[in-house]
């Protein structure tokens, strides 16, 4: 990278100074303990009752880095007792439990995150109260002065539940991403009354409520059980708080729900494998340890170089404080270590992890020592929280299509035809292996890695990656390293020498999602103030006295529009087509709406015939979704398009979604007779378009300058309410890549 000042310009006498300067900034920037011991589990929170109940404080609290930089992190504890607490107790320290934590204040939290493990038919209960210092560093509340207050909010990121909008100020809110939770003595707008219930029958404007907001979500008994997670989705500052360290991770139900679709993970006899959970977070710090809380992607001196272990140094790290960009360290870590050491045992281990990261894409491998060396093959369990069984006779092309290029499908080795038999339930009797995942932001995924390794280490690493000519510069970083244990041998215990699994049989969960008592079979619910159960739709304009009936009538007058939206059903052979792009002044991102019929890759017949336009809290949705006949869930296939020259990841709340095509230069890779919902994603990477002209417009589209990308998919729609879609790179998110959309009651 070019400097202003040049190399041979500067006396010998100064290069001594700086480069002496240099090295013990590096020194200092370094974690303690380059490798961090053991990787440790997140911390996990359970209820053995109907209900887990906490209390989740976002709050600042130092990092365990060397300098101790201040971000945020969740204080997460079961709800105290005191029902007026605004943080959680320490334990060993006495607390003050209705004042904020400060910063210098005890961690009740890791910065890693913690666990909340659900049973499906549980319901999850979250007190979250705003302790957040006013926000710095942050590119857009310097455009909207109530965001500079950090207001903050939740969301439960892959589960299929409602978005319930409370109805009163003693009702909680379900998976509801438009209420802002502002910090205590922030007043809201005067032209925006708290709560916010306006004149709208939509989320026209944001709810509001001071420091603490109560969110309920109650988890089907038919959820398909599997690994989420959770962050806060405040349009403009969701990158900065997540790059400060606000996420955690959900766990519905058990892995041995599906993996061997029994209690335990393997066969009798067999020795069981361990299961570990591993969350991604990364997050830049200066060389005067203060947190970047808008990352910069081009901040690395050598993001493609071997061995940037734990992390990567800025191109422009000087001792001493600096306001350049790409100055300070860049760290990567597991459970908010920085290159942990993880044993794999003999009966191998199982991974459910999670990119909790703001914007880095992960392309995630398991590397032997040795430069020239082969990655490792391990088996895929789960995508996105929903187990994975693919459809015999798919080519590794078409497999890899299916799951929406974020797997690198091989041949599993020592796996002949036949060598798992599926369970009685129906399962899969090819594993599938792989020799790399590509996890953009929000992804999960689950795999087994065999403990009987041929090799004695390896590194778990994520590769350099560019995200398009556009794009970002997604570093190469060593996030851990593994060890295998030796070949068992005679004089070991017999307990030690018990065969271990080479591969691991799975359950179709996806499928049974649509089977009858899945989660998106039968007619759709939802939660009424002051009822303890969810109630279907229909009965939503049932006559009722009281208040029951008075909670009803509110319920059905916010789920049936007032405003004239379009909520007809699609016709046959239609599709909506979502482009990916920026608007004409290009200073924020976009999305653009159209209907077309399905296949139809062909151009706008004008630059006004569809417009990028960034994201308006204040608009109506810009898709509204009308459920089936007796409320029974919609299937709908949308054509997303990408006109940029950097990659997208595309999200939708409430639901999931399978990949019908990927359709790139005119040339469809996935046959849409691959049927039945095998993968469930709720998440997909959206590949750059191709020409030098992709600027993100529809114009050089429609001049055949630009070739866009376009990935289609199909949509079940089973949760009414108002919620999102966008692109999950959060950078792009917060500059108004991101639409309402609406789900109505079947209106005949």
């Amino acid at each position: 990278m070019v400097r202003s000042t040049r190399m041979q310009d500067v006396v010998p006498s100064k290069i001594a100074v700086s480069c002496a300067l240099l090295i013990l900034t590096l020194a200092l920037l370094v974690p303690d303990g380059t490798r961090a011991g053991s990787l440790i589990d997140p911390p996990m929170l359970a209820s053995r009752t109907g209900t887990l109940d906490v209390l989740m404080v976002a709050r600042p609290q130092l990092l365990p880095f060397t300098g101790q930089p201040a971000g945020y992190a969740y204080e997460v504890c079961l709800r105290p007792s005191d029902p007026a607490a605004r943080r959680c107790p320490v334990p060993g320290t006495s607390v003050d439990l209705h004042k904020c934590p400060t910063t210098n204040d005890p961690a009740a939290s890791p910065y890693g995150g913690v666990r909340l493990q659900i049973t499906p038919g549980q319901t999850l209960r979250i007190r979250l109260v705003n302790c957040l210092p006013p926000a710095v560093d942050a590119k857009h509340a310097d455009e909207d002065p109530l965001l500079k207050s950090n207001p903050t909010n939740l969301h439960t990121h892959g589960l299929i539940v409602e978005p319930h909008r409370a109805d009163d100020a003693r009702d909680p809110f379900g998976d509801y991403v438009f209420v802002l939770d502002l910090p205590d003595g922030i007043q809201p707008p005067a032209s925006m009354p708290m709560p916010m219930h306006g004149g709208s029958d939509h989320a026209r404007n944001y709810d509001f409520r001071q420091e603490v907001v109560d969110f309920e979500i109650p988890i089907d008994v038919s959820h398909p059980p599997g690994l989420f997670w959770f962050h806060p989705h405040v349009h403009g500052l969701s990158l900065n708080q997540v790059t400060g360290g606000l996420a955690g991770i959900i766990t519905v139900g058990d892995v041995g729900a599906y993996v061997c679709d029994h209690g335990t993970i393997c066969a009798p006899g067999q020795l069981q494998p361990h299961v570990r959970h591993l969350v991604f977070k990364d997050i830049e710090i200066t060389s005067d340890f203060r947190v970047r809380f808008q990352e910069n992607p081009a901040m690395c001196a050598t993001p493609d170089a071997a061995g940037n272990i734990g992390g990567c140094t800025g191109a422009n790290t000087q001792a001493g404080t600096s306001t350049d960009a790409d100055d300070g360290r860049w760290e990567f870590t597991v459970n908010g270590q920085t290159y942990p050491e993880i044993a794999i045992p003999q009966a191998g281990d199982i991974w459910r992890m999670a990119n909790a990261s703001a914007s880095a894409t992960y392309n995630l491998g398991l590397f032997p020592p040795g430069s020239s060396a082969e990655p490792l093959v391990f088996q895929v369990l789960a995508i996105d929280g929903v187990s994975l069984v693919l459809p015999p006779g798919l080519t590794t092309a078409q497999a890899n299509k299916l799951l929406g290029d974020k797997v690198t499908v091989v041949a599993c080795p020592d796996a002949p035809q036949g060598a798992l038999a599926p369970p009685a339930s129906g399962g899969s009797a090819r594993p599938v292996c792989a020799t790399s995942l590509r996890m953009m932001p929000s992804a999960r995924a689950e795999i087994f890695i065999r403990g009987d390794s041929a090799q004695a280490q390896a590194v778990l690493r994520t590769g350099h990656r560019q995200t398009g000519p556009a794009g970002d510069d997604w570093p190469s970083i060593d996030l851990a390293r593994l060890t295998f244990p030796a070949p068992p041998t005679v004089s070991m215990p017999t307990a030690e020498r018990a065969p271990s699994p080479a591969y691991l049989s799975v359950a179709p969960m996806a499928a049974r999602a649509f089977a009858p008592g899945g989660v998106f079979a039968g007619r759709v619910k939802t939660r009424l103030a002051g009822t303890a159960a969810p109630v279907p739709v229909a009965t939503l304009s049932t006559p009722a006295a009281g208040a029951l009936g008075a909670a009803r009538q509110a319920r059905a007058k916010t789920l049936r529009p007032a405003d004239q939206l379009d909520c007809a059903p699609l016709p046959p052979g239609q599709a909506r087509q979502v482009l990916f792009g920026l608007p004409e002044n290009k200073d924020h991102f976009g999305l653009g709406y159209r209907r077309v019929a399905a296949n139809d890759t062909s151009p706008p017949p004008t630059a006004d015939a569809v417009k990028i336009v960034e994201f308006d809290h204040a608009a109506p949705p810009t898709v509204c979704v009308q459920l089936g006949p007796r409320n029974e869930k919609v299937t709908e296939t949308w054509m997303l398009v990408n006109l940029a020259g950097e990659d997208h990841n595309f999200h939708i709340h409430q639901t999931r979604f399978s990949v019908v095509a990927t359709t790139g230069d005119g040339g469809t890779t996935l046959p849409s007779t691959v049927n039945g919902n095998p993968v469930l994603l709720d998440n997909v990477p959206l590949p750059h378009a191709t020409g030098d002209a992709c600027d993100g417009t529809v114009g050089p589209w429609i001049a055949g300058t630009c070739k866009p990308t376009f990935v289609t998919v199909s949509i079940p729609f089973h949760e009414v309410g108002d919620f999102v879609y966008h692109c999950h790179i959060l950078e792009h998110e917060d500059g108004g890549m991101m639409a309402k959309i609406t789900v109505v009651p079947y209106r005949g």
